[in-house]
């Protein structure tokens, strides 16, 4: 793992390095195109907010698996919670980033787009198909865009190859992140139940809602709280109380439905490997929207050479964790 950043890491270095220009310049000419929140927005995208969330759920699992040290259950689960919220959180910097990118390519400004006031699952439902060609289209480059006139070990052909591979990575992450926020349906031994998106579930988190731990549990709570449904091991995890049951409306309406004689919760199971397993979730996401910042940030600097951020990373400026 990197270490953190410091003061004044905007991602600028490969342009400084190879131009011969001044830091000033960078901070001016990103001012004149993005205004002044926009250029410090993105900035701070670049310089360390990509991976504020790495950081902290990284520290938070060093601490819960210190050698020596039994955490208690019950903690590994609240902390599967947090993973996941942050997650969410991650999913909304990386969208908001895309569709800032996406509206400044159409003329539009890229600050007021990054922060407009739309619902998160509207936002992500807005970008799901939005496809790498159009990704490629708001970055600058064609099929036949030109290397930079730095580069020389490299070929304009390998340069778009590993952009149009980066753009793909970028459209896939904009489908896959709306699974965030979509229900599903699932087959168990006494039929199809409908589960609700992880959205919701951090939603009741963050918003102090009970929480029910089986350690704490009083008898016939599964067959209660369950409807009958084993949950996956009686002391695996938590149960995340989620409001009253709901289901999409059947007249077509957009929001679903609430029967308040149902009762949903959510199961949460804990442990190292499924933790960890939501922290490489957050740190891949967090690495894509910094190389897509980053590739943003050098089209704006730099919009006669379309491929300047793909000859960046191939000469090692490229964001690791």
């Amino acid at each position: 793992m990197a270490d953190v950043p410091g003061s004044g890491d905007d991602g600028g270095e490969f342009l400084l390095s190879v131009g011969g220009i001044e830091a000033d310049w960078v901070t001016q000419t990103l001012t004149a195109a993005l205004g002044t929140s926009g250029a410090w927005l993105l900035r701070s995208i670049v310089g360390y907010h990509w991976r504020a969330r790495c950081d902290i759920a990284s520290r938070l699992l060093s601490s819960l698996a210190a050698p020596g040290e039994a955490s208690p259950r019950e903690l590994w689960a609240i902390a599967d919670l947090q993973f996941k919220s942050w997650h969410v959180e991650a999913a909304e910097l990386f969208s908001r980033l895309l569709d800032g990118v996406l509206a400044f390519a159409e003329g539009d400004d890229f600050f007021d787009r990054c922060v407009r006031v739309t619902e998160l699952g509207q936002l992500l439902k807005d970008l799901q198909d939005v496809g790498a060609e159009r990704v490629a289209q708001a970055l600058g480059y064609t099929g036949d865009a030109a290397a930079p006139s730095e580069a020389e070990s490299v070929s304009g052909e390998e340069l778009l190859r590993d952009a149009v591979a980066f753009t793909e990575d970028v459209a896939k992450a904009a489908s896959e992140v709306c699974k965030l926020v979509r229900w599903r349906s699932t087959e168990t031994g006494s039929g199809p139940i409908l589960l609700r998106a992880t959205r919701d579930l951090t939603n009741s988190y963050r918003h102090g809602t009970l929480v029910l731990y089986p350690s704490c549990a009083v008898p016939g709570w599964e067959t209660e709280l369950l409807a009958g449904e084993t949950p996956p091991e009686s002391t695996a995890g938590v149960l995340v109380y989620l409001g009253n049951a709901k289901r999409p409306n059947a007249d077509g309406g957009k929001k679903p439905k609430s029967d308040p004689q149902v009762r949903q919760w959510g199961w949460v199971v804990q442990g190292t490997e499924e933790t960890s397993h939501e922290l490489d979730n957050l740190a891949g996401l967090g690495l894509l929207t910094a190389r897509l910042a980053r590739a943003f940030m050098y089209r704006v600097l730099r919009p006669e050479d379309p491929l300047l951020w793909a000859y960046a990373e191939s000469q090692g400026d490229v964001p690791s964790y």
